[in-house]
């Protein structure tokens, strides 16, 4: 059985939001954005909130699920997510629930055999898909329909999943209630597509800016990896608060934890080949402070509820601008000060272009997939017998999707493939085109983020100008802004054929102790004084 859904104790329809507000989110006042999108949510109208990690998407359809009453139905890409946010909401007393993979098929039919207990129910697009579960959303009646991370939707996000594409079909199939669609990273070309996508007819648009002025936005340049670790070894010394690093595979985040480790920080791995039960441990370890520093992949973060994060270190160049700040968006949400620093080594950006290029599926992969999945059902199949590594497998899936030839379920550590009813017999054309338009998609979002590490420009301006925000200076702290060396009290025996100084007196030139000099010229580094230290040098000016 499932378990007893939490009793809904609120009874007056159109109730006053601001009551609900303390009464059941124990908030005096609504942050910036959040009365608009509510008062438009109770009157039946579309709304598209476009607001920062952390400046309360959630409550924008929660509380006017509460004051409006009947069933609110979230569609968000996560477990994890969908489970701290149910947890919430039953610990206040509020009818909620999530219908995924977790649960039974005994389990999921008593839940929607309970739909009109419910205020809030949770669920992941392709489970929406079901023509069961929309036959009982439609009995029980929707009221509004709430669409978490809708950028998902959009062909030109950097998070694109074909399945948000049904769901302006499905909100036809619901009846059409009114539509809540939420993203903390949307340009305004994602903004229309989303608009566009789910039919929002002249949705009150809530654009609160993507500035978080306590941010500090850093990209320290260094010549090799070595120096990179150096960086974090600087940068982890200085903020010995919670921190995460990111890196770009599971293979790095596991070396370098145990890195950590020897260095006496207490520190853990995180990434989507552990199982959920070590996921979940070193998730409880982190939120209560038994380690410091979480090293995780982008699998970690996604409705992490840890404000006290002081800083976030990417040691890789992620994906896109959208990830980039989507990820350091992590930091500061307690509103304090935190800083979100860039290691940026030398070949990091051609590195990054091969590997695209490396996991890029051709026509012959989308082949091989397409043949091997379909005689190996319902049989599970293993990705090695495919002859591909796990970043082009997992492309070639994304795109077999986006032609309608597969349903991808994700569950877990797994993917359940449907195969489309018109492809059980017939092979389909596999098109250049398709693997083209995909590589190219993923080209300019990484080129996006390389302009970010190269630019001469303020980072906090050069991060809202590509969402199309504008940005005052004022008190920035960025590493332009706020010039400040990327090798303070880093080891300099880090830096390539480094020669031991001849100081004159307490100080002396960096330029002159080194022979990559276009090294430090490219980043802005020569002409700078620095002071020697026990473990590195410190800018006099």
């Amino acid at each position: 059985m499932i378990p007893a859904i939490a009793p809904v104790t609120l009874t007056l329809v159109r109730a006053d939001p601001s009551r609900l507000l303390q009464q059941y989110f124990g908030f005096s006042e609504f942050r910036p954005g959040q009365p608009e999108a509510v008062a438009a949510a109770l009157a039946g109208r579309d709304v598209l909130a476009v607001m920062p990690t952390g400046a309360g998407k959630s409550l924008c359809y929660q509380l006017p699920a509460l004051a409006g009453g009947g069933l609110t139905v979230v569609v968000s890409p996560l477990i994890a997510l969908m489970k701290d946010q149910v947890e919430r909401l039953r610990r206040r007393g509020v009818g909620a629930a999530a219908l995924n993979s977790q649960l039974s098929p005994a389990q999921q039919r008593a839940l929607l055999g309970q739909l009109r207990d419910l205020r809030l129910l949770y669920i992941s697009p392709e489970r929406l898909s079901s023509d069961a579960v929309q036959r009982r959303f439609r009995e029980a009646g929707v009221t509004r329909l709430v669409v978490d991370e809708a950028h998902c939707i959009s062909g030109w996000g950097h998070d694109f999943r074909p399945d948000y594409r049904q769901l302006g079909d499905i909100r036809e199939k619901l009846g059409d209630p009114p539509v809540t669609a939420l993203t903390a990273t949307a340009t305004v070309v994602v903004r229309g597509d989303i608009t566009t996508l789910l039919g929002l007819r002249e949705p009150e648009v809530v654009l609160t800016g993507f500035d978080r002025p306590n941010l500090r936005y850093r990209v320290w340049p260094v010549p090799n990896e070595t120096a990179k670790h150096e960086a974090l070894w600087t940068l982890l010394t200085r903020h010995p608060g919670p921190s995460v690093v990111y890196a770009g595979t599971r293979e790095r985040v596991e070396a370098t934890a145990r890195q950590l480790q020897t260095w006496g920080f207490k520190s853990a791995p995180y990434h989507a080949g552990l199982d959920a039960e070590e996921r979940n441990s070193v998730q409880d370890a982190f939120l209560r402070n038994h380690i410091a520093v979480m090293v995780a992949t982008n699998a970690f973060g996604m409705g992490v509820d840890k404000p006290d994060i002081g800083q976030v270190v990417h040691l890789d160049l992620p994906a896109s601008v959208e990830a980039y700040y989507q990820e350091a968006g992590r930091a500061g949400r307690d509103g304090e000060a935190a800083t979100c620093t860039l290691l940026y080594a030398e070949g990091d950006a051609e590195r990054q272009r091969g590997l695209l290029s490396a996991s890029t599926p051709t026509p012959l992969d989308l082949k091989r997939t397409f043949v091997g999945t379909k005689n190996a059902q319902p049989e599970p199949l293993a990705a090695d017998t495919l002859g591909l590594n796990r970043g082009k497998l997992i492309g070639t899936l994304q795109l077999l999707e986006a032609q309608g030839i597969v349903t991808l379920a994700r569950q877990k550590r797994t993917l359940t493939l449907t195969l489309h009813p018109n492809w059980h017999s017939d092979v389909p054309e596999f098109k250049d085109s398709w693997t083209e338009a995909y590589a190219q998609r993923r080209l300019r979002l990484l080129e996006q983020i390389i302009l970010y590490t190269e630019t001469g420009r303020c980072r906090r301006e050069a991060l809202l100008s590509y969402f199309g925000d504008t940005a005052s200076r004022g008190a920035c702290g960025c590493d332009h802004c706020v010039p400040e060396p990327f090798l303070t009290e880093t080891s300099l025996s880090a830096l390539p054929r480094f020669r031991t100084p001849q100081p004159v007196g307490r100080a002396g030139e960096i330029a002159g102790w080194l022979e990559r000099q276009e090294f430090l010229e490219r980043h802005g580094l020569l002409g700078r004084r620095y002071r020697l230290s026990a473990r590195g040098a410190q800018a006099l000016a």
